[in-house]
């Protein structure tokens, strides 16, 4: 039995009592048509102009119709793609019950489920990641990678020009070092390579660009905590590893008085959540 017989058959045999149909098709309607109209009366009270009323400048008009030249053009009587999507997230934006409502979904969502959004993943023992860093572990397409290996030789090469040695820091991926607490299949090993970082630097180094890797020694000390648990960036851990192996690479550094200083963040990964400001 395919899925739509089994819908239909318990369709078919499943009674709603009037009062009940009717109750739920006037919490629908009320759903449906309750909630633009009270965007547009907050739009309105608040002096604007209803963000709905911008969906006129995509139909057709005098202007659109005179860039019509033949039956091909037919669809210039009309927003473009790009005009469509650019409306549908102004307008996604503006909505004054889903900016409120959001975030203490996102919290549910996040508190109860352990689940994030499109921008920030959870993992284990309340680590987040950046979906983008998960992303690039398992991307075939390294053209991105091969483009920046290109601008940054041309820069190396302008520099030396003019008697100025480039070092290149390739930074590793919090995904790329701790890619167990993201997904079970990594906790025995087998560790995912981050192929756009490897194409940099191997391209780098065989032109004979200076390359500082810190892959290497970020996987040796993953165990010291080399990133912020809600940040994409280094720990005090993770700033001293980079900056022993940049020091060592060029061959030692000069004393440099240190600052201790008292910083309080939530993370640019927690900031993505969306959560209520009171998190």
């Amino acid at each position: 039995m395919t899925r739509e017989e089994y819908a239909r058959r318990y369709l078919e045999n499943t009674k709603i009592a009037p009062p009940a149909a009717a109750a739920a098709i006037l919490v629908f309607l009320a759903v449906i048509f309750g909630m633009p109209l009270y965007q547009v009366s907050r739009e309105l009270a608040s002096g604007g102009k209803a963000k709905e009323g911008e969906i006129i400048r995509l139909l057709p008009s005098r202007a659109r119709a005179a860039r019509v030249r033949s039956v091909c053009d037919a669809g210039k009587l009309f927003g473009s793609p790009e005009e469509i999507k650019e409306y549908q997230r102004s307008a996604e934006d503006a909505q004054y019950i889903s900016k409120a409502a959001r975030p203490w979904v996102q919290l549910f969502l996040t508190g109860a489920l352990r689940t994030g959004n499109e921008k920030a993943l959870t993992g284990s023992g309340g680590e987040l990641f950046y979906s983008e860093e998960i992303y690039s572990l398992v991307r075939e397409d390294t053209e991105n990678a091969k483009t920046a290996a290109k601008e940054i030789l041309a820069l190396d090469r302008y520099l030396k020009s003019r008697g100025v040695t480039l070092v290149a820091l390739p930074v590793p991926g919090k995904a790329s070092v701790y890619p167990e607490r993201f997904s079970r299949c990594f906790r025995s090993g087998g560790v995912p390579a981050d192929r756009a970082l490897s194409v940099i630097s191997e391209t780098l180094g065989r032109e004979g660009c200076i390359v500082c890797d810190l892959s290497g020694p970020f996987m040796s000390n993953k165990n010291k905590e080399l990133f912020l648990r809600g940040d994409t960036h280094w720990s005090e851990a993770g700033l001293s590893l980079a900056a022993d192996e940049l020091a060592r690479l060029t061959g030692g550094r000069k004393p440099v008085p240190l600052i201790e200083v008292s910083v309080k963040n939530r993370g640019d990964i927690f900031d993505m959540l969306d959560l209520p400001e009171s998190q």
